[in-house]
């Protein structure tokens, strides 16, 4: 999970570290899975905006990754193009 507020350069790093898309749903709480919905509250009715690589997207019924299958995610988006939008905050943090 990502924080609410200011994402940090080693935030998205720390969770992105190879060359990874970012695949993203929307959701109502009652479709999120279990390892998701862990230690929040979670309004069944209200939809959630999910955001996870293209691999645990590809991968979502493995017991490794969410455990459950028939998730929809929209077309990925590069890693590289989050590290762009980033810019030179990224440089800054991996110096």
């Amino acid at each position: 999970m990502i924080p609410q507020g200011t994402v940090l350069a080693r935030v998205i790093w720390n969770i992105l570290p190879f060359d990874n898309a970012v695949v993203i749903g929307k959701f109502k709480g009652s479709q999120l899975p279990a390892k998701v919905r862990e230690g929040h509250s979670i309004d069944p009715d209200r939809e959630y905006t999910l955001a996870t690589t293209d691999f645990t997207a590809a991968n979502q019924a493995s017991e490794g990754q969410f455990g459950v299958s028939g998730l929809a995610f929209r077309a990925p988006m590069r890693c590289n193009a989050t590290w762009s939008s980033i810019g030179s905050r990224r440089r800054r943090f991996l110096e």
